[in-house]
C-alpha cells in the first residue's frame, strides 16, 4: 500500500535525524526497535469506525493544542472515553444525520467527582473531495513536534490494525468545513439520560437527539482539555 509505504518513509527519517551522523549501535537498534512497533500493529486484526476516528481526528486538527490532545487520546478501542487527561473527560460524537443523534454508554454521561465530561458532536456528510483520515495525519504533521508526528502515527495504526484501507479510500471522505460549522459541545449533565438502573443491569447504550440542546462555551471551564479544545 502506498499510503503505507510514505508513513514508513515518513517516520524513518524522523528517526534518521533522532540518531545523527555518528549514531550508536544501540541508538539505531532502539529506533528501529520503535519503528517495528509501531508497523507491527497493522498486522492485529481489526475493524475500525472510520467515521468515529475521523471526527476524533477533526478534533484533534482543529484543536488549540494537538499535542495535549494527542497525549489525552485513548489508545484501546474500548476506552469509555475519546480523551482523559486524568482530570476531565471529552468524548467525540460523529454523525452524518440530518438531526444531531448518538449514541451513549450509560457511564459516559456520569459524573466523575471534580472532573468535568463534555461532549463534542459533529455533523458532517461524505463528499468525493472531503478529507480522508490520510488527510488529517498529513495537516497535523507541521503542527506536532517529531516526537508526537511519531506518537500519532502510532495511536491511529493501533486503531486500524488491519483495516488500513480507511486512511486514503473513497468511502470515508467527509466534509471538513460542514463539520467545522456544525461542531457543538454539551456538557454531559445536561443530556438526557435512563433514570434509576438496577445494579445488575450493565452494558446500556441508548440514542439521544441534541437537536435542541443548549451548547456550552468551553472556554468557560477551567480545565487544561477543554482548553486546549
Amino acid at each position: 500500500d502506498i499510503e503505507i509505504q510514505n508513513y514508513f518513509l515518513e517516520l524513518v527519517l524522523i528517526f534518521v535525524k533522532k540518531i545523527g551522523n555518528t549514531p550508536k549501535l544501540r541508538e539505531v537498534y532502539e529506533q528501529f526497535q520503535k519503528l517495528e512497533s509501531i508497523f507491527r500493529k497493522l498486522s492485529r486484526i481489526a475493524n475500525p469506525d472510520a467515521l468515529g476516528l475521523w471526527g476524533e481526528l477533526f478534533t484533534i486538527e482543529s484543536s488549540r493544542d494537538p499535542e495535549y490532545l494527542i497525549d489525552s487520546w485513548h489508545i484501546k478501542s474500548n476506552a469509555k472515553f475519546d480523551f482523559n487527561d486524568g482530570i476531565d473527560k471529552l468524548e467525540v460524537k460523529t454523525t452524518t444525520l440530518n438531526r444531531r443523534k448518538h449514541t451513549f454508554e450509560i457511564k459516559q454521561l456520569q459524573s466523575f467527582n471534580k472532573s468535568k465530561t463534555i461532549i463534542a458532536s459533529v455533523k458532517t456528510t461524505p463528499t468525493d473531495n472531503g478529507k480522508s483520515i490520510g488527510d488529517f495525519i498529513l495537516d497535523l504533521k507541521p503542527k506536532l513536534t517529531a516526537l508526537y508526528f511519531e506518537k500519532l502515527i502510532g495511536k491511529v495504526f493501533d486503531i486500524i490494525g488491519t483495516g488500513f484501507s480507511v486512511l486514503d479510500d473513497e468511502e470515508h471522505r467527509y466534509d471538513y468545513s460542514m463539520a467545522e460549522s456544525e461542531k457543538k459541545l454539551f456538557d454531559a449533565k445536561s443530556i438526557p439520560k435512563p433514570g434509576l438502573i438496577p445494579p445488575r443491569v450493565s452494558n446500556i447504550k441508548f440514542e439521544v437527539d441534541l437537536t435542541g440542546n443548549k451548547s456550552i462555551n468551553h472556554i468557560k471551564y477551567k480545565s487544561l482539555l477543554m482548553k486546549a479544545l
